[in-house]
């Protein structure tokens, strides 16, 4: 059996698989970090999936959504407590088409979404 030779990859493509440049990002240099949290955990994924499908479509370098785990902030009632579900996004090369994206982002008035921006320099990916 013979052992298939594949010609070498263009350069282009080496370059397209490499981060790009803080220059080539814009003016954002650090990450953005997306939580959205939800008392109930199907409307929760539903929400995720529309917020994952619109930051997909801006083509922004990210990872996620990444659950996290389950908190009990405060008894509710007599019945139990309540739970807090959580998914989390991280934009690690946002660029300023981004931003407004993340302004209009239309989601549910039972999911709330909270940003958090970190320079680059204090995380390591």
């Amino acid at each position: 059996m013979r052992k298939k030779i594949r010609p070498p990859r263009p350069a282009d493509e080496k370059a397209r698989r490499k981060n790009p440049s803080p220059r080539q990002a814009g003016v954002w240099q650090g990450r953005i970090l997306l939580f959205l949290e939800s008392g109930d955990p199907r409307l929760l994924d539903k929400e995720t999936y529309k917020v994952y499908c619109r930051i997909r479509e801006s083509g922004v370098r990210f990872k996620g959504p990444v659950p996290l785990p389950v908190t009990h902030p405060a008894p509710e009632s007599e019945q139990g407590w309540t739970e807090l579900h959580r998914r989390l996004f991280m934009v690690s090369v946002p660029t300023e088409e981004f931003i407004p994206i993340l302004e209009k982002l239309p989601l549910s008035h039972t999911v709330k979404a909270s940003f958090k921006v970190e320079e680059a320099g204090s995380y390591v990916l």
